[in-house]
């Protein structure tokens, strides 16, 4: 393991994953003090998207943590992987193990070398919330999982082809993650068909009806209309979880937002309101 002081609170740290046989870079957000910060607390995985990169830059996480005595931490490189253990290797994409990264490997690691509590929060944007949600019923440290914009489905006719969509954009064969469509393990990640498992768990849920807002920005080979359907895509998706959720008894808070389409202006503003349930479920200011 070793770690970069990259600017002000914001770090790279790299970590040797055993199960992926390779480096894993991941952008580390530290509380005021930086390394100096003996303060035991709790952490927060913070998933990108699909193109696997990080909150640290247009997500403005660096900032909005500044003055919260919380770790931050975002893996670089998972690329299409839907946050996965795959079945098997990928041609194109290579070896994933990613829950096995965020549960089993890098969290130890996290704790012993920056005073965590192992009281966490999980949360993904786009492709990675539902994931989020599946890998907090997997390790009893996440008290807290959430999605942003995203779907929280791999089952069902909208959610296989979300799910499998991530993953051809890429290159990759959905089948190698999963098996065929009709394997098991495609039921197994849904979410939304396995919302007993997430009983114990403070949810939250953040989508956009999809109106164009001032904060919008460009993103590079997805023209603006793209990016209004995929948006309403993921909050009609979003929207039945959450109504799913709650007729089944669970604890989610929903931040249903009128304007924004999907990108990097609204995942912004999504988390700085959902840190409403983020902070006070980890008893952090």
């Amino acid at each position: 393991m070793s770690l970069e002081h990259v600017r002000d609170n914001l770090y790279t740290l790299t970590v040797y994953s055993p199960s992926m046989q390779r480096n894993i870079t991941n952008d580390l957000v530290l509380p005021a003090g930086g390394t100096d910060n003996t303060t035991p607390r709790p952490t927060f995985y913070l998933l990108g998207g699909a193109g696997g990169g990080g909150w640290t830059g247009e997500g403005g996480a660096p900032d909005f943590f500044r003055d919260k005595l919380i770790n931050v931490v975002t893996p670089r490189g998972a690329i299409g992987s839907q946050q996965a253990d795959w079945a098997q290797e990928d041609p194109k994409l290579g070896l994933y193990k990613w829950t096995t990264y965020l549960t089993k490997e890098l969290p130890p690691l996290i704790d012993a070398a920056f005073h965590g509590t192992g009281n966490d929060a999980i949360a993904g944007m786009s492709m990675s919330g539902g994931p989020a949600m599946h890998i907090a019923t997997m390790d009893d440290r996440f008290k807290v999982a959430g999605s942003y914009s995203s779907c929280p489905s791999t089952t069902g006719v909208l959610g296989q082809a979300f799910a499998s969509s991530t993953v051809r954009f890429y290159g990759a064969d959905p089948a190698n993650m999963w098996g065929s469509s009709a394997d098991p393990a495609w039921a197994a990640h849904s979410p939304i068909l396995n919302l007993e498992d997430m009983r114990d768990l403070k949810l939250f849920a953040a989508a956009s009806r999809g109106v164009p807002h001032e904060t919008d920005q460009e993103v590079k080979d997805s023209p603006a209309p793209l990016l209004v359907v995929d948006e309403q895509f993921n909050y009609t998706c979003t929207r039945y979880f959450v109504d799913e959720s709650r007729e089944a008894g669970l604890s989610i808070d929903f931040y249903e937002f009128d304007e924004g389409t999907h990108n990097w202006g609204l995942f912004r503003r999504q988390l700085r309101e959902t840190w409403k349930t983020i902070g006070p479920a980890l008893g952090v200011e």
